[in-house]
């Protein structure tokens, strides 16, 4: 090539962008893959300094626009604490949030699609009906990842939402509950120290759940006077105040069976009930603790109520 320095003057001097790629001279290239290909460390480098900027303002934006109940914890670790140790109690309660929506939400869409869970299996042994009341966080997580990897006739919006990575993330968490109660016994420094070693990892998890962003977390208000128009109070970020909503159903004998303060999950245009899992009282959102009927207000754990709400239950039993 007799001028090639020259031809390269000229590709430099033409080459622009254009509709997001680096065009030279007639071809055409996403600007990442010329990055990887003429040089893969910088590239590398490139990822982690975007994906660590990606993970620094994930808990602002799940503060501000994922579902309720993880929005207000969210907002609590990231800024609305009172010191250290209730920072570190904060971030287990949101990743303990997280859990029981998960388990929720599958449970929820599970039941509206009426699958059969009776053939799924956990350690060899058929899942029980007696198990969605359970209190235990580690077998919510390993009931949502045997259900999240099962094949269903029809295809649930769940399966976009978690994975079975997702699951090994949360479990890894949940394994750290003794060193927080052991961290919360000492003093404000030990908090931190944990804390600042588990941030990261509770960010990376929230981070998976980015298409959270489009799941709204809706309350049942009352219905109209067509039989299937009703109105719904939308839970918007952190403040747990709905803001009502029009809306329609059109399964008649669930809107029969509808109650004050159930609590809706909208996804991709598939509206389906998460109570009796979560439920709205007394302006404020409550979630299943244990047995059958104990409840916990997400605001204030230590506020626990007896509700009985068998004929959720009995429509969940049908699908075991």
């Amino acid at each position: 090539m007799r001028y090639k320095a020259k031809f390269q003057q000229y590709l430099d001097e033409t080459a622009q962008i254009k509709d997001g790629y680096l065009q030279v001279g007639s071809f055409s290239y996403p600007p990442s893959e010329v990055l990887e290909a003429i040089d893969e460390i910088s590239f590398n480098e490139q990822y982690d300094e975007w994906y660590q900027n990606e993970l620094d303002i994930i808990l602002g934006i799940a503060a501000s626009s994922y579902p309720y109940p993880i929005a207000r914890y969210a907002a609590v670790v990231l800024d609305e604490y009172d010191n250290c140790n209730h920072r570190l109690q904060a971030l287990r309660s949101l990743w303990e949030c997280i859990i029981n929506f998960m388990f929720a939400l599958i449970i929820g869409e599970c039941t509206h699609l009426d699958l059969n869970l009776s053939s799924s299996e956990l350690s060899g042994k058929p899942l029980k009906f007696s198990d969605c009341y359970t209190e235990k966080i580690a077998l919510k997580i390993a009931i949502s990842k045997v259900l999240i990897t099962t094949d269903f006739d029809k295809e649930p919006l769940f399966k976009n939402l978690f994975t079975p990575e997702l699951c090994d993330d949360l479990s890894e968490l949940n394994k750290q509950r003794n060193k927080i109660q052991h961290a919360l016994a000492q003093d404000e420094d030990m908090s931190k120290s944990l804390f600042d070693s588990l941030i990261d990892d509770v960010n990376r998890v929230l981070y998976d759940l980015n298409e959270l962003e489009n799941i709204r977390c809706m309350i049942y208000k009352s219905s109209q006077s067509s039989p299937t128009e009703i109105i719904f109070g939308v839970l918007s970020g952190d403040s747990g105040i709905p803001k009502n909503k029009d809306g329609t159903i059109i399964d008649g004998e669930v809107l029969q069976k509808l109650k004050k303060g159930h609590v809706f999950i909208e996804n991709n245009g598939l509206l389906f009930n998460i109570s009796p899992f979560f439920i709205y009282l007394n302006k404020k959102i409550a979630y299943h603790k244990k047995s059958k009927n104990i409840y916990s207000d997400i605001a204030d754990s230590s506020k626990e109520y007896n509700l009985d709400f068998s004929p959720e239950w009995d429509l969940i039993k049908k699908i075991f």
